[in-house]
């Protein structure tokens, strides 16, 4: 028993269920300035859950066969048939439709139609699209920063401009953070044929992209939330850093050892970005 219900943990990614409510709880916050109506908060939070925890499901659906081939995903469930496939799709569709009525029944139609919009997107566009297009990730972007909308729209009712600079903080913030992976597990999705843009395009461009997104997100961020500025500034002169790396050069298709361990480490920073940008909306709520 104790088995299977690892399998299914692995199944909805709860490491992924986590940053997307946190963000939640950020827009949440924004909008509440300070008020929380706590049983409007757990029939959000709860909604959107299960939202999300469908999406990882379809999600590891699509991706089985591609899985496979990885180092890091061939032991997922659904690859090792430790879960069937039926009661994946049957768990996944359940799922989706307790959260859509969860946030439509406990919040509002405009929460529980953003969170089905950005389910859409990630599982039609994204999870299709990454094996097709190297654009897909800023897609895949899109479908995870409608958790804040969703948190913001649950208390407010509406999508405003507030709304829309929470959506944007999130796309910045994660395109440099999907970047990242793709440069330190390069030789696993290269495996797999998914045309990233470090496998497309090459690493310095990738550099380049990382770094447009990152002063994008502290933009936003000095409206949002300014007292992360010098974390913003610290993550920002380290995507600089990485142009300076030993071997570094403009027609980089493979990462060097360097190129991987920078990247790694830019991950971490992207963690630590979201944690504490998120934390700083919060307080700033009651402020």
């Amino acid at each position: 028993m104790e088995k299977i219900v690892r399998q299914y943990a692995v199944l909805v990614k709860p490491g992924i269920v986590v940053g997307n409510l946190l963000t939640m709880i950020a827009g949440f916050a924004t909008a509440s300035q300070g008020r929380w109506d706590f049983p409007l908060f757990i029939w959000t939070l709860f909604g959107l859950s299960c939202v999300i925890m469908s999406g990882c499901i379809w999600n590891n659906f699509i991706d089985r066969e591609i899985d496979e081939k990885m180092e890091r995903t061939k032991n997922r469930p659904l690859v090792t048939k430790q879960i069937p496939l039926f009661k994946a799709q049957l768990l996944g569709a359940i799922l989706s439709v307790i959260g859509f009525f969860a946030l439509f029944l406990g919040t509002n139609i405009m929460a529980a139609f953003t969170a089905i919009f950005g389910l859409t997107i990630y599982v039609f566009a994204y999870s299709f699209g990454k094996y097709r297009f190297s654009e897909s990730t800023l897609i895949g972007a899109i479908a995870g920063a409608t958790p804040p909308v969703v948190g913001y729209s649950a208390v407010s009712g509406r999508v405003d401009f507030v709304a829309f600079l929470l959506f944007l903080l999130v796309v910045f913030w994660q395109m440099p953070h999907f970047f990242a992976i793709a440069i330190y597990r390069f030789h696993d999705y290269a495996k797999a044929s998914i045309p990233l843009l470090p496998i497309k395009e090459g690493i310095f461009i990738t550099k380049v992209a990382m770094l447009v997104y990152l002063v994008g997100y502290a933009l936003v961020c000095m409206i949002l939330a300014p007292y992360v500025l010098i974390l913003n500034i610290a993550w920002i002169a380290f995507a600089i850093y990485g142009f300076f790396l030993k071997g570094q050069n403009k027609v980089d298709s493979i990462p060097s050892i360097e190129d991987i361990q920078w990247a790694k480490k830019m991950f971490f920073f992207s963690l630590a970005a979201v944690l504490f940008t998120s934390t700083s909306l919060v307080i700033s709520s009651f402020l």
